[in-house]
C-alpha cells in the first residue's frame, strides 16, 4: 500500500506541475512538498538546491524577474535576472532582504552573470548599492552595464557597504560610473582580474576603511588581467603609512606603488607651467599632509626645454607650497604618453635638492628617434638631496652630450640598468661620496646600472673610499678603473719604459713616486729583456717611479701580441700587480711567436692579484722564484702555466699568504705540474705544512740544500 500512495503523489504532483508548467520534479523525495504563489516559483534540484523565479519588485526593483538559489532562505543566491529585470535610482536590493510567501530570505551571492548586460537595459542611471548581506559577488556579475550606443546611463554609482568579502573576475567590467571614486569596506579579501576593468571615470580607489592587504592574482593595472585594467586611477589611499607600507611590500600591489598615497593626502592635475614646463599640458601630482608632492604623471602634450630644475622642486597650488620629493615611476617615461612625442627639447635636466627618489623609468628612454628629430635630454645633473634612482630612470637617454656623470653624497642607491645605454658616457665621478653606493649587481653586467656605457674611470675622494668600493661585492668587479680625485693621468710614448716607440702607455699617479701603469695601446710590443726600464722613467723633466700594475693593465686585447719572446722582469719599485694585469700572454696557436718566455721578480714585490699571470704559458723554465718581500698572492695568479715544475720559496722567512688550496680549482698554482716547492729550512717547512691552506700541498714542500 505504501509503494501504491507514493506512486499517486508522484502522479498527483507531476499533474500539478503540467497545470503550472514551472516546477520540475526530478529527483523528488516522499516526503518532498512544492508550493506555489503568484509571486514565487520554485523547484528542487537533484542536490537539494531549491530554485525559486520571484518578482524583481521585492528587491527594489522597477520591475521583471530574478532567479534564486538556496539551501535555507537565510543564504540566498540571486543567480539570473529575467531580460525584462530593470532596475533605476537607489537600487539595493532591498537592504539584502525580502519577504515572500511570508519566508524572509537574505541575500549573501550575486551569482556569475547574474546581471550581466544584454541589448536590454538591466539598470538606467542607478546608484547600485551592494548590501552589507552580501558576501560574494561572482565572475561577470554586473559586466558590461553602460551606455554602450545608447544615450541613457545604467550603473552610474557603485557603493559597498561592510560585509562584502569577495568580487570576482570582471565583476564590474565596463560599467559605466558617474563617481570617481571606488570606496572598499574593510571585510573585502579577494578581488577578481579585471573586476573593474574599463572603467574610465574612477581616478581614486579608497582603501583607508582596511586593515590588511586585499589578495589580486596580478599587478592592479595589468594589461588584460589587472582588476584596474583601462581605469584612469591616479590614487589609491590607505588609512596610515603602515598600511601603505604593506600594500608597497605585497607582491602584486607593489606595482602601483607610484599612486599610493594617505587618506589626508591631495591629487590633483594641474598646468605644467607650475614646475616650469609648458602651460599647455598637465601634470599628475599627490600632495602629502606634510607639503610634499610626488609627481606620478604628465599629459601627452608636456615638453620642456632648455634649463628645467622642477622650479626648483617646489610649486605653489591652490594657496599652498608643495614641495617635490619624489619622482614616480614612469612618470616622464615617453611610451606612457605617445613614442612619438618628445617630453623634453634640447633640455639641460637638473633634479633639485628637494627630490629624495627617482622611480623606476621615470625618464627612460628620452632620446632622439632618429637624426632628424630633436635632441630630448643633452645635460643631467643631480643636487645634493638625491637618495635613491630606480632601475632604468635614466635608461637610454642617450642624447646627454657631456661625457661625465657627477654623482653627489646623499645619494645611497643606484637600481638595475638606471644609466645603461648611455653611450656618451665615459667617467663616472663619485669623488663627493664618503660611503659605497648600494647597487644590486656588478656595474657592467646586463642589469648592471652603467651597463653600455663607454665609462673607463670612475674617480673617488682618497685612498680610503678606493679600498671601500675595490672591496665591494658588486663595484669590485670594476676596480681597474677607479682614480682619486686629485689624480694625474697621461699617455705617453711605449720607449719610455722600454717599449717599442709605435704604441703608448697609460698612467696615473698622485706623487710621481708612485706612479701605477693602468694600461696600454693595442700596438704596444716588448721582445727581449724587459723590465720596465728598471721601474723608472723621465719624461718633461720629471723622474717617475712605478709602483703598481693596475687591474688587466697588459691582458691581451684581440689585435696582437703585447709581449714577443720577452724575458719579463718585474724590478724592485713595482710593489703590487693587479689581478689580471698579465694574464693570457701566450701564443694562440703554434704558427705565433712565443710571449713571455721568462718571468723573473727582484726582491720588492708585495702583492700579486688574481690571475696576474694565468695561462702565460710560454714560459721556458720550469722553475718560479719568488722573492722574500712577497706577502700574498691572488687566486689563479699562475694558473695553467703547464711548464712549471718546481716553485722556488728558500728566500722566505715567513708564509705568503694565500686564499684557497694552491693547487685547488681557485688556487694560485690551478693546473701547473709542480712537483716541488722548495723552502730555505725545516721550521719554514714545519710553518707551511701547518698553514691552514698549504698543508694541502704539504708532501711537495721541501727543504733546500
Amino acid at each position: 500500500m505504501k509503494k501504491i500512495s507514493n506512486i499517486f503523489k508522484l502522479i498527483s504532483i507531476t499533474s500539478l506541475t503540467c497545470f503550472l508548467g514551472s516546477v520540475t520534479t526530478v529527483g523528488l523525495k516522499n516526503n518532498d512538498v512544492v508550493s506555489d504563489k503568484k509571486q514565487c516559483k520554485n523547484s528542487i534540484n537533484k542536490n537539494q538546491i531549491i530554485t525559486k523565479d520571484i518578482d524583481a519588485k521585492l528587491i527594489g526593483a522597477d520591475k521583471g524577474t530574478i532567479t534564486i538559489e538556496y539551501t535555507t532562505p537565510s543564504e540566498c543566491k540571486i543567480t539570473d535576472c529575467s531580460w525584462s529585470f530593470l532596475a533605476t535610482g537607489n537600487f539595493n536590493f532591498n537592504g539584502g532582504k525580502f519577504v515572500c510567501d511570508g519566508v524572509e530570505y537574505t541575500i549573501v551571492e550575486i551569482g556569475s552573470k547574474a546581471f550581466k548586460a544584454n541589448d536590454i537595459w538591466n539598470f538606467i542611471n542607478c546608484n547600485l548599492t551592494i548590501p552589507s548581506t552580501i558576501k560574494k559577488i561572482d565572475d561577470l556579475a554586473f559586466h558590461g552595464n553602460s551606455p554602450g550606443r545608447f544615450t541613457n546611463k545604467e550603473i552610474i554609482n557603485i557603493n559597498f557597504e561592510e560585509g562584502v568579502e569577495y568580487i570576482g573576475e570582471s565583476a564590474f567590467e565596463r560599467c559605466d560610473c558617474e563617481k570617481s571614486k571606488i570606496v572598499l569596506p574593510n571585510s573585502i579579501q579577494y578581488i577578481g582580474r579585471k573586476a573593474f576593468a574599463d572603467i574610465d571615470s574612477i581616478k581614486e580607489l579608497d582603501l583607508t576603511a582596511l586593515d590588511h592587504v586585499i589578495q589580486i592574482d596580478n599587478d592592479p593595472f595589468a594589461s588584460k588581467t589587472g582588476f584596474l585594467e583601462g581605469c584612469s586611477t591616479r590614487i589609491i589611499r590607505f588609512k596610515d603609512q603602515t598600511m601603505k607600507d604593506k600594500y608597497s611590500d605585497s607582491e602584486y600591489w607593489s606595482s602601483a606603488a607610484k599612486y599610493f598615497g594617505l587618506k589626508e593626502d591631495v591629487y590633483d592635475e594641474i598646468s605644467s607651467k607650475y614646475i616650469g614646463a609648458n602651460e599647455k599640458s598637465t601634470f599628475t601630482f599627490i600632495g602629502s599632509s606634510y607639503k610634499q608632492a610626488k609627481i606620478t604623471g604628465i599629459s601627452s602634450k608636456f615638453i620642456a626645454t632648455g634649463n628645467f630644475n622642477f622650479n626648483g622642486g617646489k610649486f605653489t597650488y591652490n594657496g599652498t607650497e608643495y614641495t617635490i620629493s619624489e619622482i614616480a615611476y614612469d612618470a616622464f617615461y615617453p611610451s606612457i604618453t605617445e613614442w612619438y612625442l618628445w617630453c623634453f627639447k634640447k633640455c639641460n635636466l637638473t633634479i633639485p635638492a628637494s627630490i629624495k627618489k627617482i622611480g623606476d623609468r621615470a625618464f627612460c628612454a628620452n632620446s632622439r628617434i632618429t637624426f632628424l628629430s630633436s635632441k630630448e635630454i643633452i645635460g643631467l645633473n643631480f643636487e645634493e638631496g638625491i637618495e635613491d634612482i630606480g632601475a632604468l630612470a635614466f635608461w637610454s637617454c642617450k642624447d646627454i652630450e657631456s661625457d661625465k656623470l657627477v654623482l653627489p653624497n646623499s645619494l645611497q642607491h643606484i637600481g638595475n640598468r638606471a644609466f645603461a645605454e648611455i653611450s656618451p658616457l665615459k667617467e663616472l665621478d663619485l669623488s663627493a661620496l664618503d660611503h659605497v653606493i648600494n647597487i644590486n649587481t656588478d656595474p657592467f653586467d646586463e642589469k648592471g646600472c652603467l651597463h653600455g656605457t663607454k665609462i673607463n674611470t670612475i674617480w673617488v675622494k682618497d685612498e680610503d673610499m678606493k679600498n671601500k668600493y675595490s672591496k665591494d661585492q658588486f663595484w669590485s668587479s670594476v676596480a681597474k678603473y677607479f682614480q682619486l680625485k686629485d689624480q694625474i693621468s697621461k699617455t705617453i710614448n711605449s720607449k719610455y719604459i722600454g717599449g717599442d716607440s709605435n704604441s703608448t702607455f697609460d698612467f696615473n699617479y698622485l706623487d710621481p713616486k708612485q706612479t701605477k701603469i693602468t694600461g696600454v695601446s693595442s700596438k704596444f710590443a716588448a721582445t727581449g729583456n724587459f723590465n720596465f726600464n728598471g721601474g723608472k722613467f723621465e719624461y718633461d723633466g720629471t723622474e717617475y717611479v712605478i709602483s703598481e700594475i693596475g687591474y688587466d693593465a697588459f691582458h691581451p686585447s684581440s689585435t696582437g701580441w703585447y709581449f714577443k719572446e720577452c724575458n719579463l722582469t718585474i724590478p724592485a719599485s713595482i710593489k703590487k700587480i693587479r689581478d689580471g694585469a698579465f694574464y693570457g700572454n701566450s701564443r694562440n696557436t703554434f704558427l705565433s711567436n712565443k710571449e713571455i718566455i721568462g718571468l723573473n721578480f727582484e726582491e720588492g714585490i708585495e702583492d700579486i692579484g688574481e690571475l696576474a699571470f694565468a695561462k702565460c704559458d710560454d714560459l721556458k723554465s720550469s722553475q718560479l722564484v719568488l722573492p722574500n718581500s712577497l706577502q700574498h698572492i691572488g687566486n689563479n695568479a699562475f694558473a695553467e702555466i703547464s711548464p712549471l715544475e718546481e716553485l722556488d720559496l728558500s728566500a722566505l722567512d715567513h708564509v705568503i699568504n694565500i686564499n684557497a688550496n694552491p693547487f685547488g680549482w681557485n688556487g694560485c698554482l690551478h693546473d701547473t705540474k709542480i712537483k716541488t716547492i722548495w723552502v730555505k729550512d725545516q721550521t719554514m717547512k714545519n710553518k707551511y705544512s701547518n698553514d691552514s691552506y698549504w698543508s694541502s700541498a704539504s708532501e711537495k714542500i721541501k727543504v733546500k740544500c
